[in-house]
């Protein structure tokens, strides 16, 4: 008994499948046309190419609106005239470049050339020697002068050694204190300069006739935080300075003579 209700069930189970798939390829389905909205819209097309693919979902940029069709059209669609063919693009560059020079060359035609060196035309005249005070001292003068170009400072004669030192302190008893905690630090060759220069009250940590010594000095006290340790001539004043002064008339220089006049052992002569 169980097996014929088995075989009944399997059997009506084909007889529906038979039964919707000839309704699926008859196209009797009144249910799902019910359910379509607006089926005289839909245009059934044979299957194209990818070409006329694209062909086709390009056809509606064709209704934009008036004016950007106008913007980007160049030639019109009469049929009598054929239409020119576009410009290459590098016929449009060698355009443009040949618009922009000649724009950017009509204005240097008008404006003349100046040179961002003035032409000297007077003598040169050299004066020296100045030490290391004098010649900073002569250098804050010069604004007096209407120079027409800046003048040229050279060394004449190099120091013989350099120090590494301290600035001056306040007193010879702020000296003292830094000495010793100088001396902690284990700067054992350290003194107090007690001469009466611009020095005085400073404290001396090495002379050294070569200047790099002089600066790998410096380096190694400065890796250890004392930050204002400096070098400079010595002994003091025993370099030489010489300035070159070009494009000086009559005026300009006879007041450079008096200006140098202000200064004991300065010579003016012509440069060599």
């Amino acid at each position: 008994m169980m097996r014929l209700f088995f075989f009944l069930l399997i059997l009506a189970n084909v007889l529906l499948m038979l039964v919707f798939q000839s309704a699926r390829q008859t196209g009797t389905e009144p249910e799902r046309l019910a359910q379509q909205i607006h089926p005289e819209r839909v245009n059934i097309i044979a299957q194209t190419s990818p070409s006329a693919t694209a062909a086709i979902t390009a056809t509606p940029a064709t209704t934009a609106p008036a004016t950007a069709t106008a913007a980007n059209t160049t030639t019109t669609t009469n049929p009598a005239t054929p239409a020119k063919p576009a410009a290459s693009p590098a016929t449009s560059a060698t355009s443009a470049t040949t618009t922009l020079a000649t724009a950017a060359a009509a204005p240097a035609a008008q404006t003349p050339v100046t040179s961002g060196t003035k032409a000297v035309t007077g003598k040169c005249t050299e004066l020296g020697e100045f030490n290391t005070q004098t010649a900073e001292k002569f250098e804050s003068r010069l604004a007096q002068l209407a120079l027409p170009v800046l003048p040229q400072k050279r060394l004449v004669l190099a120091p013989p050694s350099h120090i590494v030192y301290l600035p001056s302190q306040a007193s010879e008893q702020a000296a003292l204190r830094r000495l010793a905690k100088l001396r902690e630090q284990g700067f054992d060759d350290v003194s107090v300069i007690r001469d009466h220069s611009v020095r005085r009250w400073g404290l001396s940590i090495g002379v050294f006739s070569n200047l790099q010594l002089a600066q790998a000095r410096l380096a190694a006290i400065k890796a250890q935080g004392i930050t204002d340790a400096r070098i400079e001539e010595y002994p003091l004043n025993a370099s030489r300075f010489a300035y070159r002064l070009n494009g000086l008339d009559a005026s300009g220089r006879e007041k450079l003579g008096k200006l140098a006049t202000e200064f004991t052992g300065i010579r003016l002569t012509d440069c060599p």
